[in-house]
C-alpha cells in the first residue's frame, strides 16, 4: 500500500502509554511533538492535542509510526467524542472496555494490549455509529461514507489492508475523521443472524450454547463473577455463584465461541456421531491422544470434548464446545503464553477443584497466598530447568520449599501437571488420577496454584494443599 493511501485510510490512538502508570506528559499545539515536524499527520496531530485525546510520551516524542493497541483506539475513540467514561481501575482502559461492551462494539479486553488491525478498526467504528458488520461489510460502509479510501482493483474491489496494523498517525487521521463527520457514537444494533438457535447447539449451559449471541448469554446468567483471557484469545465469562452449576463461556465480538460446563445444567446433543482421532489444521494433523479420559466429536459447528470420570463408572463429568472457526485458528497445541494466560488458569484451575469439591458435598478450598507463590515458584523452576519432579534439582520437596517460602502448615499435599493445554484439561486428568484425586478431594483446607511455561510454550502446572 502506498504512503499516501496509507494516510487516509485509518483510524486509532497515539501514544498513550498503554496503561503502564509511568507518567502521560500532555502537550499542546503550541509546542509540536520534537520527532512530528514535517510529518504528513503534524496538521492532525496538532488537532488531536487541541482536542484533548492524545498524548505524548515522557521525552517529548509522538511516535507516528509506532503501532496502535487495541486499548488505546478504543480510548481515543472515545476521547474524541463527548462524555467519553471515566477512567477506572484497575487498568486505565476499563472503563472503556465497560462502556464498549455495554454498546456492544466488537473489542474485548482480552487484547487490550495488542496492535489492533486494519479491518477490526473498521468494524469498531461501524460499530460506534451503529451497525455491527462483517468486515468487508464495515470497509463497504466506511468507504461509502468518506471515513476512508482505498485503492480501487480492476474487479471493483478496494484494498483496505484489513490484515495489516495502522501506525499513531494513521489513527489519530482516521479518529479525527470520525469526529468531524457529524455523526455520535452509541450501541451497535444486533447484527442479524449472528445467534444459533439453542437448539442447534451442541452443548449448552443455562440453555446458552457456542453461537449464541452475548446478550442472550447476559439475558440468561446476567453478568459474569470473573473474566479470564484463554488460549484462544476470546475472553471466558465465568459464572461460579452455584459451584454445582459451574459454567464458563467464551466470548469474542458479541457472541458465544465456546461453553465449558460439568454442572446439572450441562446439556450434550444426544447424538455426537463418532469420536475423530485428530484435528486437521491447515496441512497439519493435531492428533488426539486421550488415553480413554474424553473424546472429541466434530459436530458441525463445534469441536466438542466429552470428559469422562473413569472412577465413577466413566460417568461424563464435564464437556467443552469450541467454535469451529475459532479451533481452526489457533495453529498450534498452545495459546500464546502471557502472564495474564498463567493467572487465567491459576484462577481457573482453582474454581475447577471448588466445583469437583461441591458437586459431592465437600466444604470449598480458601485462597492462599503463601502456597501460590510456593506452586508458582515450583512450576517456575521445572518450566526452566527442564524437569518433572515433587522433588527439585536441590532435592527439596513440598515441605522444604513452603518452609523455605515461610508458609506455615499442619499437613500439606501437592499435584503436578505439564502438557495439557489448559487448567480444564490438567484438571480433568488430575481428577482420573488416584493420587491427584485424593489430594483434590481431601481434607485439606487451603489451595494455591502456580503456572508458568517453558520456552516451548508448554504450560507447567503446580497445585498446593494445605492445612494449618
Amino acid at each position: 500500500m502506498n504512503s499516501n493511501l496509507r494516510r487516509t485510510l485509518l483510524i486509532g490512538l497515539t501514544a498513550l502509554l498503554a496503561g503502564t502508570g509511568l507518567g502521560e506528559v500532555r502537550s499542546s499545539a503550541a509546542t509540536a511533538f520534537k520527532d512530528t515536524e514535517g510529518h504528513w499527520a503534524a496538521g492532525t496531530i496538532d488537532w488531536g492535542v487541541e482536542a484533548g485525546v492524545l498524548t505524548g510520551f515522557p521525552d517529548g516524542t509522538f511516535q507516528p509510526n509506532g503501532v496502535v493497541t487495541e486499548a488505546q483506539f478504543a480510548a481515543m475513540l472515545f476521547r474524541a467524542f463527548p462524555n467519553a467514561p471515566e477512567p477506572k481501575e484497575p487498568n486505565w482502559y476499563t472503563s472503556y472496555y465497560d462502556q464498549a461492551e455495554a454498546w456492544q462494539w466488537p473489542i474485548d479486553e482480552a487484547r487490550a494490549g495488542e496492535p489492533i488491525l486494519r479491518g477490526r478498526v473498521a468494524q469498531v467504528v461501524a460499530a460506534a455509529f451503529g451497525s455491527q458488520l462483517s468486515v468487508e461489510n464495515a470497509v463497504k460502509l466506511l468507504l461509502d461514507r468518506g471515513l476512508a479510501s482505498g485503492r480501487l482493483a480492476a474487479d471493483g474491489s478496494v484494498d483496505f489492508g484489513e490484515e495489516a496494523t495502522l501506525t499513531r498517525a494513521e489513527a489519530v487521521q482516521f479518529v479525527r475523521n470520525a469526529a468531524q463527520s457529524g455523526e455520535r457514537i452509541g450501541p451497535a444494533d444486533k447484527p442479524s443472524g449472528q445467534t444459533v438457535r439453542k437448539s442447534d447447539s451442541p452443548v449448552s449451559a443455562s440453555g446458552v450454547g457456542a453461537g449464541d449471541s452475548l446478550e442472550t448469554l447476559l439475558a440468561a446468567l446476567g453478568q459474569p463473577a470473573r473474566k479470564e483471557t484463554s488460549e484462544y484469545g476470546f475472553t471466558w465469562y465465568i459464572y461460579n455463584a452455584d459451584y454445582e452449576r459451574f459454567s464458563m463461556f467464551g466470548v469474542e465480538d458479541g457472541e458465544v465461541k465456546a461453553v465449558y460446563a460439568n454442572g446439572s445444567d450441562l446439556v450434550i446433543a444426544p447424538s455426537l456421531g463418532s469420536p475423530i482421532d485428530y484435528v486437521l489444521k491447515g496441512n497439519t494433523k493435531f492428533m488426539i491422544d486421550s488415553k480413554g479420559d474424553y473424546d472429541v466429536y466434530d459436530a458441525g459447528t463445534a469441536y466438542v470434548t466429552v470428559f469422562y470420570d473413569i472412577h465413577d463408572g466413566r460417568a461424563v463429568s464435564a464437556a467443552q464446545a469450541i467454535d469451529k472457526e475459532t479451533e481452526q485458528a489457533l495453529r498450534s497445541f498452545y495459546g500464546t503464553p502471557s502472564a495474564a494466560l498463567a493467572a487465567s488458569f491459576e484462577r481457573i484451575s482453582f474454581e475447577l477443584a471448588n466445583s469437583a469439591r461441591a458437586k459431592r458435598g465437600l466444604p470449598v478450598f480458601a485462597w492462599d497466598d503463601g502456597a501460590g507463590a510456593v506452586a508458582e515458584g515450583h512450576s517456575k523452576d521445572m518450566a526452566q530447568n527442564g524437569f518433572f519432579s515433587h522433588t527439585n534439582l536441590a532435592g527439596e520437596g513440598l515441605s522444604e520449599r513452603l518452609e523455605d517460602g515461610s508458609v506455615a502448615f499442619r499437613s500439606a499435599g501437592e499435584n503436578i501437571a505439564y502438557g495439557q493445554t489448559s487448567a480444564i484439561f490438567a484438571h480433568e486428568g488430575w481428577m482420573n488420577s488416584s493420587g491427584h484425586r485424593k489430594n483434590m478431594l481431601g481434607d485439606f483446607k487451603l489451595l494455591g496454584v502456580g503456572v508458568e511455561f517453558a520456552e516451548d510454550d508448554v504450560p507447567y502446572y503446580t497445585q498446593n494443599f494445605l492445612t494449618r
